[in-house]
């Protein structure tokens, strides 16, 4: 399948940007992972989850992640991540997820959540799940999915879905007619990355072309 790709990252407002991507257009493989903020070795943590999933792809969700765990286990120095990645091939998607990036298609105008975040409210999110050495539920969450020509993907950070409403991006991605066209997705990518953020942002917007 041919995609048409268009991803970046800001740093925002902190001091070291933690978060990693991988876009690999070639394989349909795609990821995001949000090294964990404040963390000391989350930059590190995010580096060798996507390093991993690009080494060893998705077509063994679990093995990718507990190799990512595995690593994090023997380094003396990573934090902890969390990880979204995506593998289109043969007219499915596969996801695979742990911690609160996100993954979202658009499919004729409506966008829909296709992970659930691992994090809950007290005060402010809380990460319930993640990828660390000392925590040993490194099982992702995984899913697959019918592909269609035209399907939007995107995979995003926290740092985003903190400060972009679901509506919003629903309405940055709709804009458009019969279908995406680049520019259209390269407008979102860049409207979304414009904003002020907090925390590290990054974004990887794939379309399924026909």
């Amino acid at each position: 399948m041919e995609f048409h790709c268009v991803y970046g990252q800001v740093q925002g407002g902190r001091s070291e940007q933690q978060d990693r991507y991988l876009v690999d257009d070639a394989r349909g493989l795609f990821a995001v992972a949000d090294g964990m903020g404040g963390s000391a070795g989350g930059a590190e943590a995010a580096t060798i989850a996507i390093d991993t999933i690009r080494r060893l792809g998705l077509a063994s969700p679990a093995e990718t992640y507990w190799e990512i765990w595995h690593q994090l286990y023997n380094s003396p120095t990573a934090g902890g991540t969390t990880a979204t990645a995506l593998w289109i091939h043969d007219g499915f998607a596969t996801v695979a997820h742990i911690g609160d990036c996100r993954c979202y298609r658009l499919r004729d105008g409506v966008l829909g959540q296709l992970t659930a975040d691992h994090s809950a409210w007290a005060g402010s999110r809380l990460l319930e799940r993640c990828l660390m050495w000392n925590h040993q539920d490194c099982e992702p969450d995984v899913d697959e999915y019918l592909v269609l020509p035209w399907d939007v993907y995107l995979l995003v950070s926290d740092g985003i879905t903190r400060e972009v409403t679901d509506a919003e991006l629903e309405t940055l991605l709709s804009e458009r007619k019969d279908q995406m066209i680049p520019k259209n997705l390269e407008r979102m990518v860049e409207s979304l990355l414009s904003l002020d953020y907090d925390d590290n942002a990054t974004v990887v917007a794939l379309e399924v072309l026909g």
